[in-house]
């Protein structure tokens, strides 16, 4: 992260995260993730909490890897425990929505009960394609 200091698009996130105030992160362990936990660390230092989702169809391994890795970013770390959703169970063209919907509607709950200002995920361009 030293060599982002002086990158002025990871300026500008920063200064962007700092006018939050406060955030949780959807936090998998993945690239994306972790880079904005860190980032969001380095804006916000405790004023951040990272929220990692265990359900049935997130193997074990990367529920450890997250904690490991939030560990070492020194980063307060929920594991929220949520069931397969329903809406899903036959596999629906739209289950990808649907369970991103249940997510961060939990997310946001759980968020505001911290009061934590806002939750941010690591979607990112190529995400999209």
């Amino acid at each position: 992260m030293e060599e982002l200091k002086n990158n002025e698009k990871y300026i500008n996130l920063i200064e962007y995260l700092k006018k939050l105030e406060s955030v949780a992160v959807a936090f998998s362990g993945g690239v994306d993730s972790t880079f904005l936990l860190a980032s969001a660390k380095e804006a916000l230092s405790d004023n951040v909490v990272a929220f990692t989702v265990r359900s049935p169809y997130i193997p074990d391994w990367e529920i450890n890897e997250a904690k490991q890795i939030a560990n070492k970013l020194n980063a307060r770390h929920i594991i929220l425990e949520t069931e397969l959703s329903d809406s899903i169970l036959h596999n629906p063209e739209n289950r990808c929505y649907l369970c991103k919907k249940l997510i961060f509607t939990r997310l946001k709950i759980e968020a505001k009960k911290l009061t934590v200002n806002y939750v941010i995920e690591g979607t990112n361009y190529d995400d999209t394609r």
